[in-house]
């Protein structure tokens, strides 16, 4: 991840610096072809999705704690616990298995290794 930024940061200094940091952040045209570089609109498009991820997420979320904790059967809250747990356990065993290198993910880097 840290070479990644560091070539993305490498490669873009020099063009930002030709094009001027403030017409890069306040532009509302991309047009390569005429060399016109501006990112405001997918700025602001990055966050209006994410705002309205929150909207749209954080009270779903706490009606649906509110609920698990005060008005459903215990017998389902128990069910829904195991689920969790169990697909907890899944994520981390995954993330075990790929720092090693012994799960196929079935991508172009996997290496043909199976568990």
């Amino acid at each position: 991840m840290v070479l990644i930024c560091i070539f993305l940061f490498a490669n873009g200094v020099p063009a930002m610096k030709e094009i001027g940091l403030l017409d890069f952040l306040t532009g509302a045209k991309w047009k390569p072809g005429n060399d016109i570089y501006g990112i405001l609109p997918m700025i602001l498009g990055s966050l209006y999705i994410t705002a309205g991820a929150i909207v749209i997420g954080v009270p779903i979320g706490l009606l649906t704690a509110v609920f698990m904790a005060f008005y459903c059967p215990k017998k389902a809250v128990r069910s829904a616990q195991a689920v969790h747990r169990a697909a907890g356990r899944y994520s981390v065993h995954r993330i075990r298995l790929l720092r090693h290198g012994h799960y196929r993910t079935g991508g172009p880097y996997s290496g043909g290794r199976v568990p």
